[in-house]
């Protein structure tokens, strides 16, 4: 699992953005690392931050007009939808992401780096990921207690932040310091606009991350009529690599032609597959 030992691992707004698989029952984007017993990491996991149905973020740095963007819609553990827009050295990238029962990965409108396909779920993920925590440690009580609006001054110096995938993790050691502020829009939604400092590669470094926490009463679906034209499939695993007389185990994206048309069929075909894991057409 590749680490990175700060925030320009995942704010690198080369942003190539996938979906990530995580432990099902865990949801698509509350499982963190496994450092959770760690008194001098913060953990997030079974925050009631996490209990989001749909959220957006914008990621970027002051001073560069690079930044990265997404909107999420979770409409259950194992399925996550995310619409990303990104700008880096004056190119500018949209596209889509769909997570769909947990074994598969749908991307339109871009095309990932080939043998890194699965890093394009990951970044969104790691980032969703950090947003949460901050929101977890900027209100500690959780979303059904928020009114209002409220300055954020936070200054952390034991605890550093961990954030992971089963593919990728990223660390925020401390010191590191949050400003900002939060307000409810209604009573689904609470917008934020945060400033992160931390030091990274040496140096103090600040990242901005504004965006919208929402958990609308009625649950996001996907439409299963929806036409597989146009979309990338890929399928989500473990892969064995050999390398130096050595096998490594990964988990990847790896790109998988169909006949299947629709959404609802693939849908069907995961469904298959869960009641008969030793079939993996």
């Amino acid at each position: 699992m590749p680490e990175a030992e700060n925030m320009s691992f995942i704010m690198r707004v080369q942003v190539i953005v996938v979906a990530t698989v995580l432990v099902v029952s865990a949801g698509v984007v509350s499982a963190q690392c496994p450092d959770c017993g760690d008194q001098s990491v913060i953990c997030a996991a079974g925050s009631p931050w996490y209990r989001a149905n749909g959220a957006e973020l914008r990621v970027s740095t002051p001073g560069s007009s690079d930044y990265a963007q997404w909107k999420y819609a979770m409409p259950d553990a194992d399925t996550l939808s995310i619409d990303f827009e990104t700008k880096s050295q004056g190119s500018s990238q949209t596209g889509k992401i769909l997570l769909v029962g947990g074994r598969a990965m749908l991307t339109k409108g871009f095309s990932p780096s080939k043998g890194y396909e699965i890093d394009a779920l990951d970044i969104p993920v790691l980032n969703y990921q950090l947003a949460v925590t901050l929101l977890s440690q900027a209100f500690p009580s959780g979303p059904d207690k928020f009114d209002g609006k409220r300055a954020i001054q936070l200054f952390e110096q034991k605890r550093g932040i961990k954030i992971a995938t089963i593919s990728a993790s990223g660390c925020y050691p401390p010191p590191w310091r949050l400003n900002g502020e939060m307000h409810r829009r209604d009573s689904e939604a609470i917008e934020f606009s945060f400033a992160f400092l931390c030091k990274g590669e040496g140096v103090q470094q600040e990242m901005q991350l504004n965006g919208e926490w929402k958990k609308a009463m009625k649950s996001p679906q996907l439409d299963a009529s929806m036409s597989l034209e146009g979309w990338s499939l890929y399928t989500l695993g473990g892969i064995s690599i050999k390398q130096e007389g050595a096998t490594i185990l990964d988990y990847a994206a790896q790109a998988y032609p169909t006949r299947l048309k629709t959404l609802g069929e693939l849908q069907e075909s995961i469904r298959k597959q869960n009641a008969n894991p030793k079939d993996h057409r």
